[in-house]
């Protein structure tokens, strides 16, 4: 994942598609400022693009992105033109903004950073993220989607792309992370990712904890938006065939098999049915034919992806302890009969205990790194937080060594796993593609 943290002086104009990215970069100098402020006034410069335009908005901690880009496929299949806003991006800025299975070309970010910087105040400088999201909201307007589904970044409340009104919202499993910034509590956190509902717009849950839950239908309480709650309302349960079935809101659906991998999916897969049924009731054109082909021909990059067959080697972005606990199950069945390499990296501000106690354990040969990103810990600082007694620890500060290191310790009858955060995940996939390129 690229980050370039150039510091120059506000142009008017830039000329090349590097010289505008690198310029977005440099705006993360202003760090993460919650509110909608900023973001309002870039839009009102805009011509507010995003008034009177179509959105789902997703917020949650772990498994929006698979949930956006399945309701994204759903639609699409429909013959919807659909926009989707997701963060971070595993390798190229560009992934960033996509409609339908066409991300945004070089030619239109450089437009659109040309159209933002004309709407900046020097006054008031946007964080990197609020004037990626405006711009994603102008973009969206301007190609004429149907409908855009817009993930948050952080949060939810205060997150930039809280200035939208959306058709429906969906909020996924939630749990402890950011705590620095979001709350240190599950019922604070849950707060600030419920600030997304909007009053009388129906809202899908996934989550399943009891103080989420307690916040989330307080707020549809209040709001009187209809709150349908997998689990509850609609049901899903694992068949024989190694897939679910769903019984939602009217489909009945049986013998799905995803496209993403993972029994964790199931769940998501039918939060993802369950807002694209009400998406139906609001009158969009959905077939089960629509529904199953999102399920089926879903592609969402780094979620327990297969990028080696000798020996299997995958990439999964597990970055908080809820993410790494759904690896380790999954990797107990995965891993079964085969010794597993784990090459870990992980981001420092995020719970790096709680992530190795989940993983380490399950590894018979730990490989500790790093990706290039500034935020990254030192793998020595996660050596000194494993649980006692973990042998065959070995620290290599390169991530791209650390990746042949995987692969020649699990040697024809291992399996290995380059985990720990969405940034080792971007990065690993930049260096694979690389090396499937070598003679």
């Amino acid at each position: 994942m690229k980050n370039n943290n150039k510091s120059n002086a506000t142009p008017q104009n830039f000329d090349t598609v590097d010289q505008a990215v690198d310029y977005l970069y440099s705006l993360q100098k202003f760090g993460i400022k919650f509110g909608l402020n900023s973001t309002q006034h870039l839009l009102a410069g805009l011509g507010d693009p995003h008034v009177g335009q179509k959105y789902v908005h997703i917020a949650g901690s772990n498994g929006k992105g698979s949930v956006a880009a399945t309701l994204q496929t759903m639609l699409t299949a429909a013959g919807y033109r659909v926009g989707l806003y997701t963060s971070p991006h595993l390798v190229r800025f560009n992934e960033r903004f996509r409609i339908g299975n066409t991300e945004i070309s070089d030619a239109a970010v450089l437009d659109m950073t040309n159209a933002l910087m004309k709407a900046m105040s020097p006054d008031e400088p946007p964080t990197f993220f609020e004037a990626v999201t405006a711009m994603a909201l102008a973009y969206f307007q301007e190609q004429a989607v149907d409908l855009a589904i817009m993930e948050t970044g952080m949060g939810g409340r205060l997150d930039a792309t809280n200035v939208i009104t959306p058709q429906v919202c969906t909020i996924t499993e939630i749990s402890l992370e950011h705590q620095d910034l979001l709350g240190t509590t599950l019922n604070q956190i849950a707060f600030e990712k419920a600030g997304i509902i909007k009053p009388q717009v129906p809202v899908i849950t996934t989550a399943r904890q009891p103080a989420a839950l307690e916040v989330i239908e307080k707020r549809c309480h209040d709001l009187q938006a209809p709150l349908i709650r997998v689990g509850r309302d609609v049901r899903y349960r694992a068949n024989r065939n190694h897939g679910f079935d769903y019984f939602g809101l009217e489909e009945q659906l049986r013998g799905l098999v995803p496209a993403l991998k993972g029994h964790h999916q199931f769940r998501n897969m039918a939060g993802a049915l369950a807002t694209a049924e009400v998406l139906k009731q609001q009158g969009w054109s959905l077939t089960q034919e629509h529904l199953v082909a999102g399920l089926t021909q879903v592609q969402w990059p780094g979620r327990l992806e297969k990028v080696l067959d000798h020996p299997p080697v995958y990439l999964d972005g597990a970055h908080n302890p809820a993410a790494a606990q759904v690896l380790a199950e999954e990797l107990k069945d995965l891993a079964a009969g085969r010794k597993l390499t784990l090459a870990l990296g992980i981001m420092a501000d995020k719970d790096k205990s709680g992530i190795l106690s989940r993983l380490a354990p399950l590894a018979d040969n730990l490989i500790l790194t790093r990706t290039a990103y500034a935020r990254a810990a030192e793998p020595a600082d996660l050596a000194k937080l494993l649980p006692a007694g973990h042998h065959n620890v070995t620290i290599e500060p390169s991530l791209p060594q650390a990746i042949e290191l995987a692969i020649q310790t699990a040697g024809d009858n291992g399996l290995a796993v380059i985990t720990g955060s969405l940034f080792t995940v971007g990065e690993a996939k930049a260096y694979f593609s690389h090396r499937q390129l070598q003679p």
